[in-house]
């Protein structure tokens, strides 16, 4: 069903390569392995099968970036580095990222396993990974795909107040800028509305 899970992102993926006779060697594709949804347990056996059966969905051979998607809170980033590296030695996956890891954890995982990228939320709302995170990922060479850029779409000048937020919205249960006391102010500004930037996004990530 369109639930919106990985396995079924994959599967709709994989049918419009297909049926659109997209070449493979135009496209760049990533997907994850989400620990948790394995339970306690974290073998190289078991994310090799994971990625094994997200090739087969997706119709290749190989992915190109294949996400540890955030970081298993029961096994050491060197375990989890091993588990991934079995996906490269196997042919599986080319480059491996990972997702929201701390600087202590990236450097012992990217010392068994490289790092390609890793992803982390990133905004002119949330800058404390450019304390610690930045800088590690500058110094090892791996890159950093910033999600949720507009914070959200709070930065975009489209939610103006918090009450445009609809019932049932997951932002007001899951993120604190989205909920009284701790609301951004009820009236928000388009960022570059004093400046000369046409669009959000052009001011968003720092330089």
């Amino acid at each position: 069903m369109p639930d919106g899970s990985t396995k079924y992102n994959e599967t709709v993926l994989g049918d419009a390569i297909k049926a659109l006779g997209l070449p493979r060697d135009e496209l760049q594709l990533a997907t994850k392995y989400m620990p948790t949804l394995h339970g306690d347990e974290m073998t190289p056996d078991m994310v090799v099968a994971a990625c094994k059966l997200s090739c087969e969905r997706l119709g290749v051979e190989q992915i190109d970036i294949y996400y540890a998607h955030r970081f298993h809170p029961e096994h050491s980033a060197a375990h989890q580095a091993k588990c991934y590296l079995a996906c490269k030695e196997a042919g599986l996956a080319k480059c491996i990222g990972v997702s929201e890891f701390s600087p202590r954890n990236i450097r012992e995982f990217h010392a068994i396993c490289p790092i390609t990228c890793i992803q982390n939320e990133w905004s002119l709302m949330n800058r404390d990974l450019e304390e610690d995170l930045v800088p590690a990922c500058r110094e090892l060479g791996i890159g950093i795909v910033a999600y949720s850029p507009l914070s959200r779409s709070l930065l975009t000048g489209a939610v103006t107040s918090v009450d445009d937020l609809n019932p049932g919205d997951l932002r007001s249960e899951r993120y604190p800028r989205f909920v009284s006391p701790h609301a951004a102010p009820s009236r928000l500004e388009p960022p570059g509305a004093a400046y000369t930037a046409t669009k959000p996004d052009e001011i968003m990530l720092p330089r």
